[in-house]
């Protein structure tokens, strides 16, 4: 693996080219993540202290356009996870999260947890949840002991187990493992009783 040093001079592009090929990169996943108009001021804001900051790869665009949509997702609490990045932009996840922790390290950003709740929403809709086993579901998450693992997986547990949906399915369309599935399994099965 390649080692990204920061910082590292930009070239010398014109402010304004340098803006159309950061927006050429956003529209991207505007439509893919249907993403809010405020959304693209802050990634353009963020983006512009890391330029004047000489924080910016020139070849590396994807993936720290990537990593600042990731970090305004998370400060307006909407369920967007690397996974998502990743297939869009077609990064790797990992440079992506490596991108994350130096864009947040050179602008002095301190990221609060990820709400469980907005990915409750964004899963029980596309597992077409009821609205009882969504409320349900709700309570669950509202006595869980948050840990700051995986909320994607305490979700998908916590639906899997209200809707008694097949773990295979789970694990094979969303990536978790049964192995982490039944861990949560345990973990409610002991809040209910």
């Amino acid at each position: 693996m390649d080692k990204v040093e920061f910082p590292v001079k930009t070239p010398n592009l014109s402010a304004e080219k340098f803006e159309k090929k950061i927006m050429l990169e956003y529209s991207k996943a505007k439509s893919g993540l249907r993403l809010d108009s405020k959304f693209k001021d802050q990634v353009l804001g963020l983006y512009r202290k890391l330029y004047k900051k000489g924080c910016i790869i020139p070849r590396e665009r994807s993936a720290n356009v990537a990593s600042l949509i990731y970090i305004v997702s998370r400060q307006n609490n909407a369920p967007i996870l690397l996974e998502d990045l990743a297939l869009i932009f077609g990064v790797n996840k990992k440079r992506i999260f490596r991108f994350l922790k130096k864009n947040i390290r050179a602008l002095g950003i301190h990221l609060k947890p990820e709400d469980p709740y907005a990915f409750l929403d964004r899963f029980a809709k596309e597992l077409k949840i009821k609205p009882k086993q969504y409320k349900k579901a709700r309570d669950i998450i509202k006595r869980m002991k948050l840990s700051g693992k995986s909320i994607k997986a305490m979700v998908l547990s916590v639906l899997a187990y209200v809707a008694d949906l097949d773990p295979r399915f789970i694990s094979k369309e969303y990536g978790v493992s049964p192995y982490t599935l039944r861990k949560y399994r345990k973990i409610i099965e002991g809040k209910e009783a």
